[in-house]
């Protein structure tokens, strides 16, 4: 089974690593966590950092709704939920104010470098992503200026940068078999089909 929480902390781990190697520090670059308390008032302990943290959840229909049959023991056939495809948008918000503003816009632009090179987590730079889910697609989600006041104004940033990630396609699925039909012998006698109009 797919949890949100686990992938989001094997990304942060994976590109946590990557930052490392390009600019090693004490403390790490990326948090993931959210931009502000329940009650609105500003997170404290994010300056100087990399805010991970979820946008928003969005179903993928590309790759339909529907379950064909499974052929079970004799002449039953198993029944199972449709998997649901969730994207996930994940926020990037640099935390780095004052003299160190250049340095948070420099950590941005290793993330967006590094989605670059990497734009899909498989088992050869990513196995705990890719034994969980499979290959897991990341890109770049483009917002034009009102969409991104917008967001910036839904998400409470303060001016803050930010770059905006959709991880492509987590699955979920259902119950292996959730029913269990009959298969169909012959068609129904003439006199139990519905009558012509």
């Amino acid at each position: 089974m797919v949890m949100i929480n686990e992938i989001l902390a094997s990304v942060r781990d994976t590109l946590e690593s990557a930052l490392q190697a390009g600019h090693s520090r004490d403390e790490d670059w990326l948090r993931l966590t959210n931009l502000g308390a329940p009650d609105g008032s500003a997170a404290t302990d994010l300056n100087n950092s990399i805010v991970m943290t979820v946008a928003a959840f969005q179903v993928d229909a590309s790759l339909g709704a529907y379950q064909m049959p499974r052929l079970g023991t004799g002449d039953s056939f198993g029944m199972a939920s449709a998997p649901l495809f969730l994207d996930t948008y994940v926020l990037f918000v640099s935390c780095f104010a004052d003299a160190a503003y250049a340095t948070g816009l420099a950590a941005l632009s290793r993330i967006i470098q590094f989605f670059q090179e990497h734009p899909v987590f498989d088992g050869a730079h990513a196995p705990d992503i890719d034994a969980r889910m499979g290959p897991l697609a990341i890109e770049y989600a483009s917002l034009d200026f009102a969409q991104a006041s917008h967001l910036s104004s839904l998400a409470g940033l303060k001016g803050q940068p930010f770059l905006l990630y959709r991880l492509r396609r987590l699955p979920f699925a259902g119950p292996a078999i959730a029913d269990v039909a009959p298969a169909v012998r012959r068609a129904p006698p003439a006199a139990l089909l519905p009558a012509a109009t």
